[in-house]
């Protein structure tokens, strides 16, 4: 699986091409880093992220300034034998897949440190 965002001036670009016109320069980049094989997937998928009403825009949460410092070690706080390993708890890409890694790890240390 291959995954790009589109964002900022990038998007200011390619948000008002076409579907396929954005699909084929994405794939481009694709078959630029991986090869050829790229430009025919078994399934393409695209998100207009500035549709989404909650979000306004974001494929993350943004929260207000200080709110993470303020509150972040608080949703990472066991409770009980529970350990919180979400995405959200991270603490470095909070909202993407890299920490939802680090999360899980994290709580799985947790864990182990309480056997």
């Amino acid at each position: 699986m291959l995954l790009a965002f589109v964002g900022g001036g990038t998007w200011r670009e390619f948000g008002i091409r076409s579907r396929r016109d954005r699909r084929r320069a994405v794939l481009r980049g694709f078959a630029d880093m991986f090869g050829d094989r790229a430009l025919r997937p078994i399934e393409y998928v695209e998100h207009d992220w500035t549709e989404e009403t909650w979000t306004r825009g974001g494929p993350v949460a943004n929260y207000a300034p200080g709110t993470m410092t303020s509150f972040g070690p608080v949703i990472r706080r066991p409770f009980g034998r529970v350990h919180w390993a979400g995405t959200e708890t991270a603490t470095y890409w909070t909202g993407y897949l890299d920490d939802a890694v680090r999360a899980g790890k994290r709580a799985a240390l947790e864990v182990l440190e309480k056997l």
